[in-house]
């Protein structure tokens, strides 16, 4: 483990050095803790936190990025769902892939995913900072219940998910909506 935390603090300081190779050296980090499993990875981040906090903050930011939504479960996503305000997430859907736009939309009632449509229609030209800030907070959401407890954001480590039949059976079919 301390050498996994390493090796990931020495490429990621090399990549710091060669500017133009940060965001591959951030982006190999969370791949590789993304598949060491859930044990080891929670030791290399609290070796790496006790080593640089801030490094520690940056990689686990990238843990979990908005696009990543659409591999919950959909109870988790209706879960998440109920504590975000509708304009909310109108701005942080603006502009994601269709697929993504689709799964969450489909995990609403009709009513509530008409209502977050008419938002995203009303909205008009969105600066990125500001969609960018609507999904940093609906993340800050879904890690708050991860705490808690009620949804897993680590799919990678979850059996289930390598079980299609139960992925299947917990899956419910997105409902298609015109943007």
């Amino acid at each position: 483990i301390i050498q996994v935390a390493n090796i990931v603090g020495r490429d990621l300081k090399r990549s710091e050095e060669a500017m133009p190779l940060k965001i591959e050296g951030m982006g190999m980090a969370v791949s590789l803790l993304k598949s060491v499993g859930l044990e080891i990875e929670e030791k290399v981040f609290e070796d790496l936190k006790a080593r640089d906090e801030e490094l520690a903050a940056e990689i686990k930011s990238l843990m979990f990025v908005f696009a990543d939504l659409v591999n919950l479960h959909a109870r988790e996503v209706q879960q998440i769902l109920r504590e975000v305000d509708s304009q909310q997430l109108a701005i942080a859907l603006k502009g994601v892939a269709s697929e993504l736009k689709e799964f969450i939309l489909g995990n609403m009632s009709s009513r509530a995913a008409m209502i977050v449509l008419d938002e995203l229609e009303a909205l008009g030209p969105i600066g990125p900072d500001q969609v960018k800030q609507s999904q940093d907070e609906i993340i800050a959401i879904v890690l708050r219940l991860a705490e808690d407890g009620k949804v897993n954001p680590d799919l990678e480590h979850d059996v289930s998910v390598r079980d299609p039949q139960k992925l299947e059976a917990q899956r419910v079919e997105p409902v298609s909506f015109q943007s």
